[in-house]
């Protein structure tokens, strides 16, 4: 069975969950995929804190999954400016 590890950014609170479950149905079917979900929690609520999107490895240690799922991007509630994403 082919397994992806899919690296997750949960940015998007409200879609992020459900589109997980619709992905776990995918692999529920039996088609010889399975997916491992690893959880980063990179979001606007982590640049507010550490005044960063990703610590300082983020980008190394997204390099090792197969996948990046990520929601949405940017919240005009919580930071008044686009964050430059480098």
């Amino acid at each position: 069975m082919k397994q992806w590890e899919i690296a997750v950014i949960p940015i998007g609170k409200e879609v992020v969950p459900a589109a997980l479950d619709v992905l776990q149905a995918v692999a529920d079917v039996p088609r010889g995929i399975a997916f491992s979900f690893t959880e980063f929690p990179w979001s606007c609520d982590y640049y507010v804190e550490h005044g960063q999107m990703i610590p300082d490895d983020g980008l190394s240690t997204l390099r090792n999954v197969a996948a990046i799922f990520l929601g949405a991007a940017g919240n005009p509630k919580r930071m008044a400016f686009d964050p430059p994403c480098n």
